[in-house]
């Protein structure tokens, strides 16, 4: 113990989780309380306000945005050219008039004009057939041209005419309103200013057309009052120039300029402040036994917020909490850091394998803390995948404590109540323990669609215990399948709904690992049964060059991982890697083939030394390694072909060294190891020694196969071979038993047939 705390590398490992525990502190921002309502959740009392708070209030700023545009004053363009060129016809008209020479050469046509707006074709037909209205109309004439008769009397009354046009061209006249009451006041109006001119804001009455026509009379008559006539006479003259107005008719002007005035309304709705509504300590914000909804939602949230900025001043408390929530994590570490020490020393060992641990963990809390809002809630696809995942790449236990106390991190920091953590753990529970050995694709899917019903019983039964609907917020597919918000739907429908999601994000979890299996196997250097049975077809390049170059190792291999498969399964550890690997243990053979028994026709070691020959035979260790590394072959595998011989002693060149050297070390004749460091080394190790001694026997009977089996285990047990891997001594008799009942199986006897000693008669002969 005292060692470890002396080296760098362990204080290293411990630094590095200390910050990824820091970092999962910030993504499920550990510092402030969480907040712990959700969509459809049933308070089971009245939930009120701990502190003053106020709410933006939409409704109240739409109705004040739409206050705005109501008095919002809109554009008109004014276009004031038909309203002077009637005055310009008008004075010309009067001119033409007056420049007759009598009542003959007059144009009847304008005199006609200034006698009745009204007046039709069979009005006019009957006027120039009367000789009684005819002389009136002559009378009227001759009174017209004697009043306008004089240069100074026309220019008075275009004078006039200016006093009366001119409000109108230049305020304009309106037939009818261009907006509506919402679109802006009806009242008033804006009249755009054209060259250079200031814009006019004019009351709507005073433009309007139809109230100019009501009082053209009494403004007629005020125009014409500077005439300084008779008043006899003004109103002689006032009647016949209402009269040709009346009969022009007096245009509108003004229309609606609309992009401006939509434009000024824009800028009157945005103009308007955000209104809020203010909510007193002890207001009932959600009552109790009613599914939240998401106004109920929004005001408790606001309310949270308001309350955790207040807290901000209260520093202590604040870093108390925050202390605590750290103090959680790093206990959650060392709980595991812990486990990890006694029961995966590898893991915490290697600095790589921690890595990436401890990135897969960070990045699984920041996907669960993301996924666990109103939107998703989906937590349970990265926890599930997670410990999938953890379940693939270590021992089942330490698969199953390392997602659970995740799990609980993200339960905890997420806000979420004991049952909702008895279903998340139910769910990382059953990923964990039902996935067993992969050896198809279909494995993954089936183990999803497992967890995903125990989820959903599980969901069922707390759901029901607690009286709550969880999982039964999130995507609006919800929405639209139940043709309401879920949160106004009956309890049944929302609890079947509910658990019918969290089973389906479990299933989901298996879909996704199914796919992002080949890249998990990469990260993490392991290998499931799927990966080793593609390793293992004998079609494999290195093979099938091991099977061209050293025939005899390639069958001696083959036989070692029939022999090892089996007795590893006996002791519970993985059989297939034993064989798959059994295939690849002797492929440094191939380098030199010939200098090895089951390869050689003739014995090439007579003419070495014997410190030559075990150069020879040791080498085959280290090529095999770095043949396996160049073809990228698993780590799993690499450490088969290294740990196979452990380092086991080669007995017969040491034997043979010490009658024919001097000085001979027995540390020189021995492999350079590593001894094995797991049980499928071991079981390599012994099936290799097995099946090599086996071709010995001359009578492969049970006794001598038990003995020789027996043997050749006791030498390596009391050699130190296992002391690394963990083998038990009850598994070794296990193997033993299972290596023997293989090798009588590979060496035994055919029954002799008659006709086969007919044939030997019958060679024999020949």
């Amino acid at each position: 113990m005292i060692e470890s705390l002396r080296s760098g590398k362990n204080w290293g490992h411990v630094l590095l989780s200390l910050v990824a525990a820091l970092f999962m502190w910030g993504v499920t921002q550990g510092w402030k309380p969480p907040f712990q309502y959700r969509l459809g959740y049933i308070p089971d009392r009245d939930i009120v306000a701990a502190v003053l708070f106020k709410v933006e209030d939409a409704i109240g700023t739409e109705v004040m945005q739409r206050r705005a545009e109501s008095e919002t004053l809109c554009i008109y363009s004014n276009d004031a050219y038909q309203l002077a060129k009637q005055k310009k016809d008008l004075l010309l008209a009067v001119d033409e008039l007056v420049v007759a020479e009598d009542w003959e050469s007059a144009p009847m046509l304008h005199w006609e004009r200034f006698l009745s707006p009204m007046s039709n074709m069979e009005d006019e037909e009957a006027v120039r057939m009367d000789p009684e209205q005819l002389e009136k109309s002559r009378v009227m004439f001759d009174r017209f041209c004697e009043l306008l008769g004089s240069e100074e009397a026309r220019a008075d009354l275009s004078d006039a005419l200016d006093e009366l046009y001119d409000p109108w061209m230049e305020k304009g006249v309106l037939e009818r309103l261009g907006h509506t009451e919402e679109e802006g006041r009806l009242d008033s109006i804006q009249i755009s200013g054209e060259n250079g001119t200031a814009d006019v804001i004019v009351d709507v009455s005073e433009v309007r057309q139809s109230e100019i026509a009501r009082t053209l009379t009494e403004t007629l008559g005020e125009a014409l009052g500077q005439l300084e006539l008779a008043e006899n006479e003004t109103g002689f003259l006032a009647s016949m120039m209402e009269n040709w107005i009346r009969g022009a008719g007096i245009q509108g002007t003004l229309t609606i300029d609309r992009a401006q005035s939509m434009k000024r309304r824009q800028s009157e709705r945005e103009s308007v402040e955000q209104q809020f509504r203010n909510y007193q300590p002890g207001q009932t914000l959600a009552s109790a036994g009613e599914p939240l909804q998401a106004d109920e939602l929004a005001l408790l949230r606001m309310e949270y917020e308001t309350r955790y900025n207040t807290q901000m001043l209260q520093m202590t408390r604040l870093m108390g909490f925050g202390m605590a929530s750290f103090g959680m994590f790093v206990a959650v570490f060392l709980l595991c850091g812990a486990y990890l020490v006694v029961y995966e020393r590898n893991v915490v060992s290697d600095t790589a394998c921690l890595i990436r641990l401890l990135v897969l963990s960070t990045i699984v809390v920041l996907l669960a803390t993301s996924t666990a809002n109103d939107t998703w809630r989906a937590e349970l696809i990265p926890l599930s995948m997670y410990a999938m995942i953890l379940t693939i790449s270590f021992r089942r236990e330490s698969a199953l404590l390392i997602a659970s106390t995740i799990s609980l991190m993200v339960a905890v920091t997420s806000g979420q109540s004991l049952p909702g953590f008895i279903i998340v753990f139910s769910a990382v529970a059953a990923s964990c323990l039902l996935m067993g050995r992969i050896r198809s694709r279909v494995r993954l899917i089936s183990v999803g669609f497992g967890a995903g019903v125990i989820t959903l019983a599980t969901t069922i039964g707390v759901s029901t215990l607690a009286g709550q609907t969880f999982g039964s917020t999130g995507l609006q597919f919800w929405d639209q399948l139940l043709n309401q918000d879920a949160a106004e739907a009956n309890y049944l429908t929302n609890l079947l709904q509910g658990a019918g999601w969290y089973g389906l994000c479990v299933v989901l979890a298996g879909f996704f690992i199914t796919g992002l299996l080949p890249i998990i196997e990469w990260i993490f250097g392991v290998q499931t049964d799927i990966s080793l049975l593609e390793l293992g077809d004998p079609a494999h390049p290195l093979l099938q060059e091991l099977k061209n170059r050293a025939p005899g190792t390639f069958t001696h291999s083959l036989n070692v991982g029939m022999l090892s498969e089996p007795a590893a399964d006996a002791i519970g550890a993985n059989g297939l890697l034993c064989r798959v690997g059994a295939y690849f243990h002797d492929i440094g053979k191939m380098f030199k083939p010939e200098y090895f028994a089951e390869n050689q026709e003739e014995n090439r070691h007579e003419q070495l030394l014997p410190s030559m020959s075990r150069l020879v035979i040791i080498s085959h260790v280290k090529d095999g390694s770095d043949l396996g590394r160049k073809h990228h072959l698993p780590q799993s595998f690499i450490d088969l072909i290294e740990q196979h011989h452990g380092t086991t002693l080669v007995e017969y060149f040491y034997h043979q060294a010490k009658t024919s050297e001097i000085g001979v070390e027995e540390s020189d004749y021995r492999y350079p190891g590593p001894k094995p460091q797991s049980r499928e080394a071991a079981v390599v190790m012994l099936a290799d020694a097995v099946e090599s001694a086996s071709r010995t026997l001359d009578e492969p009977a049970p006794a001598r196969v038990e003995h020789l089996v027996s043997e050749l285990a006791m030498k390596r047990l009391l050699d130190g071979q296992f002391d690394e891997c963990g083998l038990t001594l009850s598994e070794l008799n296990v193997i033993q038993r299972s290596l023997v009942k293989s090798v009588l199986a590979l060496l035994h006897k055919r029954v002799e047939y008659p006709e086969d000693t007919e044939v030997r008669k019958l060679s024999s002969l020949g």
